[in-house]
């Protein structure tokens, strides 16, 4: 403001004048002009210029006086006003200082009215900054103007500095603790499905994880198991046990009638033909013992033989029949026995032996086999009608004797009536001689 007192010392004219000045006192901050009566407040800059070059107050006269702007302050001692430094600033007219930036502002010029906000992702923690630091490792500011950074939340994380925002922990990683600049993978036996996870989850029964950084587990595969949750691996099927089914907790025994001799088996064996398994969980089948047989795939037992068979061997998967000349009346037998003299079996598989017809014989075996058939005694050892009761079932056939009276009158050939020789002897009319006179021995009876 330029000013020239009036006549009566109020008033004000353009008048300027040429080398002429001088400055106001300051009295207790206040700029005082004496000469005129005028007085400045605080930030405010006066000057006084007189037309004659002197000090005394005759006219003409010019006053100079200004307010110190905004983005100043007054400097008491230069008695001038002067910008704010940075970091600082004066947002009215006529500042005697400035102030410093608050928290979260920041100001890098000088004669700022104003600071400015720290931008999302960076802050300011004390007064009169001139930059804003950015947020670290861990930590994130979304909003604007703002004096600290937030810690990342747990299960979540932020590996760049400055950031406005942290991230979610991704699956298959977790993180429990807040202000991290990383998250952890999940370990092997566990898994995380979830994003933002504080911790991962372990793998439940039936399943496994064999790898880290799993967003989820495994299924145990058939023939195997895992009764226990959080594993790398599942335990595959002991010998004697399947597993048909993926994600198992358990492996299962073997049926009767089956086995399983392997590990880590899907499924059992059926026990073959002459084998047999009661029981179950086994590894093996049971040979079927002699006596025994089996046909069938998958038995749980074995068969004995039936009468007028035999199984010489273990694993028999058909009995055999007994051969002509033999026969087995039990069952469960591991061979046949020989027909005895007198008898004879003629067909295959018999049960028992018959006797030789009247007229007819059969000696005794020589070893395992007996008679098929029975022989026709001679005409000489034998009269033309034979009591069956005398000669049915003989090893050999009687010869005539005169000396032995029949109990009939049967004729033999040659012989005086009445008479036959009804003891054992060969069967041929050489043997006539060495013929005894003793009755024949019981008959044998199969």
């Amino acid at each position: 403001m330029v000013a020239t007192p009036g006549p009566d010392g109020t008033g004000a004219t353009s008048t300027i004048c040429d080398d002429c000045s001088a400055t106001a006192n300051f009295v207790h901050g206040v700029a005082q002009l004496p000469q005129l009566g005028l007085v400045a407040m605080p930030g405010t800059q006066a000057s006084v210029s007189f037309s004659s070059g002197t000090a005394s107050p005759s006219p003409p006269m010019l006053v100079s006086m200004r307010q110190c702007r905004p983005g100043e302050y007054l400097d008491e001692a230069a008695r001038r006003c002067r910008p704010c430094l940075a970091g600082r600033f004066s947002n009215a007219s006529g500042a005697v200082a400035c102030t410093p930036c608050f928290p979260g502002f920041y100001q890098p010029n000088e004669g700022a009215s104003a600071c400015l906000g720290c931008d999302p992702g960076s802050y300011t923690a004390v007064s009169g900054q001139l930059l804003c630091s950015p947020c670290g490792a861990g930590q994130a500011q979304g909003l604007a103007g703002q004096h600290k950074c937030d810690a990342c939340l747990a299960g979540h994380y932020q590996d760049n500095t400055g950031a406005s925002e942290c991230k979610a922990c991704g699956q298959g990683q977790e993180q429990p603790v807040a202000g991290q600049a990383e998250c952890a993978q999940c370990a092997a036996g566990k898994y995380g499905n979830l994003s933002g996870a504080t911790r991962c989850f372990d793998c439940p029964v039936g399943t496994y994880q064999d790898s880290t950084g799993a967003a989820e587990c495994k299924a145990c595969g058939q023939g195997f198991a895992q009764p226990v949750a959080g594993r790398e691996d599942c335990a595959p099927c002991a010998a004697g046990k399947y597993g048909n089914l993926s994600g198992a907790t358990r492996c299962f025994d073997c049926p009767v009638g089956t086995y399983q001799d392997s590990t880590g088996a899907s499924e059992c064996k059926a026990c073959g033909q002459g084998d047999a398994q009661p029981d179950e969980g086994q590894l093996t089948c049971d040979a079927c013992a002699a006596g025994k047989y089996g046909n069938l795939s998958g038995a749980t037992d074995c068969f004995d033989c039936p009468a007028g068979t035999f199984a010489a061997r273990e694993r028999t998967v058909t009995c055999e029949p007994c051969a002509p000349g033999t026969f087995q009346r039990f069952v469960g037998r591991v061979t046949c026995d020989p027909c005895l003299g007198g008898s004879f079996a003629a067909s295959t598989g018999s049960t028992r032996c018959e006797d030789c017809a009247a007229g007819r014989y059969a000696e005794d075996p020589g070893g395992d086999v007996g008679a098929s058939s029975c022989k026709r005694c001679a005409s000489e050892h034998t009269p033309p009608r034979c009591s069956p009761m005398r000669l049915a079932g003989h090893l050999g056939c009687p010869r005539c004797n005169p000396k032995v009276p029949l109990l009939q009158p049967y004729v033999c050939p040659g012989v005086p009536r009445g008479r036959a020789n009804l003891t054992r002897g060969a069967p041929s009319a050489s043997s006539a001689s060495r013929a005894r006179s003793t009755p024949p021995p019981p008959r044998r009876i199969q």
